[in-house]
């Protein structure tokens, strides 16, 4: 089942429904917080509530608990869409899934996800599928100069994946050689615009995740593993662009282009810019989480990361599946985070996997 992601909507601006998270006001301790939500379990309130790493924690930025209590007056709003996703297979290795997008203050709405939670590669030969361990391929797309390119992707790029994995014999090579076959594609049609992609693949079986990236779209994992952002200020970046033709200024390719791989742009292509991605290879059975008790993944656009720190949404994405959140409410309190509180200027996308 492979499911696509949109949000092209505003989020509300003047709504009695909307929680206030004005700077002025006096911010509350977590304690405070948590015991105004009348919880069913004072034990529990007990003991976060000595805890000071929450109280520094939540003294600078809103609860996350806080825009729980409001998930569901958000989905009644019609300026709002959230989209909820959440599953798990028959074996000992279950993934739950979640994923929030927010056009915010941006005039257009140009980021996709993918959620996939079962490729059709039984015949493949480099991965285990059957009937009880699946293989899944979950996925964020940052578009830039309009949304043809990431909607081009998420409806397709999975396709293309699925065929290079059944036809290659490693992993590796198939997913580099169908980014770029997709770029190929894609630049035929003529549409406009690029679009970053941060991707993981995910062998049930094995308990064995590829991490894709392509741009600054970035994936986090709650060991303390993140992804490379491709952007032209980076000194190697910097120099594959520049032997390539290209020049970088003002830490953008030709002066305008703010990520030195991407899919699309066919402007740039001449000057540097890429559509193969960096794979990373990562055992899970062997990951053991730094926050939390909890093994979970973000995926997320710029939209996010330039405006939360990673130790913060990491720190955020725990505290919210300790309390017993779903993934995709942990996804809508780090988009809210990142707009309410941080003020992010651009598309807020958020794609979240937690590991059992």
């Amino acid at each position: 089942m492979i499911i696509t992601r949109r949000a092209d909507r505003v989020l509300p601006e003047n709504t009695s429904t909307m929680p206030k998270f004005s700077k002025r006001q006096p911010i509350k301790s977590f304690s405070e917080r948590f015991v105004s939500q009348k919880s069913k379990s004072p034990s529990v309130v007990k003991s976060i509530s000595k805890s000071e790493t929450f109280k520094e924690r939540y003294s600078s930025i809103g609860s996350l608990y806080d825009y729980k209590e409001h998930y569901k007056d958000y989905q009644k709003s019609e300026n709002i869409l959230q989209r909820k996703t959440s599953g798990s297979n028959p074996t000992k290795f279950n993934i739950r899934v979640g994923e929030a997008s927010a056009q915010g203050c941006r005039p257009t709405m140009e980021d996709r996800s993918i959620i996939c939670k079962r490729l059709q590669v039984e015949n493949a030969g480099s991965l285990i599928c059957d009937e009880h361990n699946h293989v899944q391929l979950h996925a964020v797309l940052d578009g830039h100069g309009g949304s043809g390119c990431s909607q081009w992707m998420s409806e397709n790029l999975v396709r293309v994946i699925t065929e290079f994995l059944i036809r290659e014999e490693t992993v590796e090579d198939a997913l580099r050689k169908a980014f770029e076959c997709a770029d190929q594609v894609f630049l035929k049609k003529g549409i406009k615009g690029g679009s970053t992609c941060i991707a993981v693949l995910i062998e049930e079986a094995t308990q064995t995740a590829w991490v894709c990236n392509l741009g600054d779209s970035r994936s986090v994992f709650s060991n303390g593993w993140q992804s490379k952002d491709h952007r032209p200020s980076a000194i190697d970046e910097q120099l594959r662009v520049e032997l390539a033709g290209g020049t970088v200024m003002n830490d953008r390719v030709m002066g305008l282009l703010a990520v030195s791989r991407a899919f699309g742009d066919q402007a740039f292509k001449s000057q540097g810019v890429i559509a193969t991605p960096e794979i990373t290879k990562h055992d899970l059975s062997k990951m053991k989480s730094e926050h939390g008790s909890h093994l979970f993944c973000i995926l997320a656009c710029d939209g996010l990361w330039d405006y939360l720190s990673t130790h913060l949404a990491l720190s955020l994405a725990s505290d919210g599946l300790m309390l017993g959140a779903g993934p995709e409410d942990v996804c809508w309190g780090l988009i809210r985070a990142a707009l309410d509180e941080k003020s992010s200027r651009d598309n807020v996308s958020v794609l979240l996997m937690q590991f059992n």
